[in-house]
């Protein structure tokens, strides 16, 4: 008798713990958002990254990471206008502007 009084305490204060548990912090979010690109899952990295947005984050690195799984998911105007955002916090950086350039080649209708 005394165990089953146990489990249902032990029961009870993990159910008591379980809505301690944070939502993940931007650091994990973004290391996540890494993870999923590195395994090229590019949509749900693209989700890890815009949740960082909609949190009111805003880096460099982040808009990169998310110009870059935008333009492996095809989506090749928002891989841009992420490009073009964290060149505009940066300004030169060579590998977002070789990645800038990749993506603006890949536009059909360019207007001369």
């Amino acid at each position: 008798m005394k165990w089953n009084v146990w489990l249902v305490i032990s029961g009870i204060c993990c159910l008591a713990v379980a809505p301690l548990q944070a939502d993940p912090g931007p650091e994990e979010l973004f290391e996540q958002g890494n993870a999923a690109y590195k395994n090229k899952q590019f949509r749900q990295a693209i989700q890890y990254y815009d949740s960082l947005l909609n949190a009111g984050y805003q880096s460099p690195v982040l808009f990169y990471n998310l110009g870059n799984a935008c333009y492996k998911s095809g989506l090749i105007a928002k891989a841009i206008l992420y490009y073009e955002r964290a060149r505009k916090l940066t300004g030169h950086w060579e590998s977002l502007q070789y990645n800038l350039s990749l993506a603006r080649e890949r536009i059909a209708d360019s207007i001369n």
